[in-house]
């Protein structure tokens, strides 16, 4: 395939979404493109604004907690398989509004406590922070807001 119509692809692939330089790389990878001209597009795409690793760290965050409502060490974890740099991670993280972190967390609690309800009390709640960890909550977070939940 040509330099022009890989570029052309890339940047439609671009267009539809925010990507991270990996995974334009993994896509060019796929097609069994040279390293060279992977450079050489990943360059290009940058000078015309399709790659930008700011806004799609921005766009990432904002996205997984206000919708899949997850928690900040998933995030974490989901961007460094996009080899983001942890400082830009961190600057990134700290914008979190955390009164919207704490209410999603209070959500996504009450919702899988009552998808539980058939459980004993013990198992219910060990289940119900296993699920919020795995979510990427702080357990020290996950214990305040289970607290209402273990007098039930």
């Amino acid at each position: 395939m040509k330099y022009q119509d890989l570029l052309e692809k890339m940047k439609t692939f671009c267009a539809y979404q925010e990507r991270s330089e990996h995974e334009v790389e993994r896509r060019l990878k796929a097609m069994w493109v040279d390293s060279d001209k992977i450079t050489g597009i990943i360059a290009d795409l940058k000078n015309e604004d399709y790659l930008n690793e700011k806004r799609f760290l921005e766009l990432f965050v904002r996205s997984k907690v206000n919708q899949k409502r997850w928690g900040e060490k998933k995030i974490r974890q989901a961007l460094s398989h996009h080899f983001i740099e942890p400082a830009k991670i961190n600057r990134e993280i700290e914008k979190i509004d955390t009164d919207q972190y704490r209410k999603n967390l209070e959500y996504i609690t009450g919702k899988k406590y009552h998808q539980l309800k058939d459980l004993p009390t013990e198992r219910r709640l060990y289940r119900l922070k296993t699920y919020l960890y795995m979510m990427g909550y702080d357990m020290q977070l996950i214990n305040e807001v289970a607290e209402p939940y273990e007098q039930d």
